[in-house]
């Protein structure tokens, strides 16, 4: 949607000055800036125009108990039944959890449920 037209330089910047008032709220707006990157890639266009509006909010739900942090190398699944994706993990923790109206998730690939 084309947020509000400015780069990575200028999201840096407001991520370092909240971050100076408060690091918790630094740490919400740092999480949905990351989790809209992948919302505009992938998501409807109604929730692209809610997160455009200033309507919804984003986060990351990528820490796992034992995945030792590694985001990268996720434990959790997502399988397909009866047309919907289960998702199971055990997230150790996701920055605005009760807030946020989305969550940007990270599993293994989606396998088919036998």
């Amino acid at each position: 949607m084309g947020g509000g037209g400015l780069g990575l330089r200028e999201a840096a910047e407001v991520i370092e000055r909240l971050a100076g008032a408060c690091g918790s709220t630094a740490m919400v707006v740092l999480m949905h800036y990351a989790a809209v990157q992948i919302l505009e890639a992938h998501a409807a266009r109604e929730v692209r125009e809610a997160v455009a509006a200033g309507r919804h909010l984003s986060t990351l739900a990528f820490s796992e108990s034992g995945s030792r942090s590694h985001f990268w190398a996720p434990l959790g699944t997502a399988t397909q039944v009866n047309g919907h994706v289960r998702l199971d993990a055990r997230k150790s923790w996701v920055t605005s959890a009760g807030q946020a109206d989305s969550y940007v998730w990270s599993s293994r690939a989606l396998a088919p449920m036998v």
